[in-house]
């Protein structure tokens, strides 16, 4: 993917800003932006900032499934745990999440409840597009994690 020169310049603002304000003015910030040609997505994991590690998680594609990349958190308490905030995939299906005040959502509470505390990994191994994923979702019983979050979605169509 090329960069133009007019985002360049606006990447290397936005990185710049971000390094220079304090980390209190930037928590979980996504943004997602696309010219036509070229779709650019980031966030930033601000959430357990300073008490644990963060970390990238790279899982090549397997048996029909998409290879992904989570970025979260190493947790180290007593033993390794990883805490997936958000990834992208090689067909180019961006997720990430945020904190939302208690919102009211619908969710299927027939739905598969363990998949919900996998969603990133779920969303990225097994969809391409922001559709796939909200058709996933919908499967799901969201139950506890959609009433206090937002979760993200861009694909390589913008």
């Amino acid at each position: 993917m090329t960069i133009r020169s007019g985002h360049r310049v606006a990447v290397l603002a936005s990185w710049l800003a971000g390094m220079l304000l304090p980390m209190a003015a930037w928590p979980c910030s996504i943004f997602c932006g696309s010219d036509g040609l070229n779709v650019l997505a980031g966030n930033n994991e601000d959430y357990l900032s300073g008490a644990y590690d963060t970390a990238l998680l790279i899982v090549p594609p397997e048996g029909g499934s998409h290879g992904y990349v989570l970025v979260g958190y190493s947790l180290f308490n007593g033993r390794s745990t990883f805490s997936a905030q958000g990834g992208v995939n090689d067909q180019g299906l961006f997720t990430d999440g945020n904190a939302a005040p208690l919102l009211e959502a619908r969710t299927n509470a027939q739905g598969d409840r363990a998949a919900a505390f996998s969603a990133f990994a779920g969303i990225l191994k097994g969809c391409a597009t922001v559709q796939e994923a909200l058709d996933t979702l919908a499967t799901w019983d969201l139950t506890g994690v959609i009433e206090r979050a937002k979760i993200f979605l861009a694909d390589r169509s913008g």
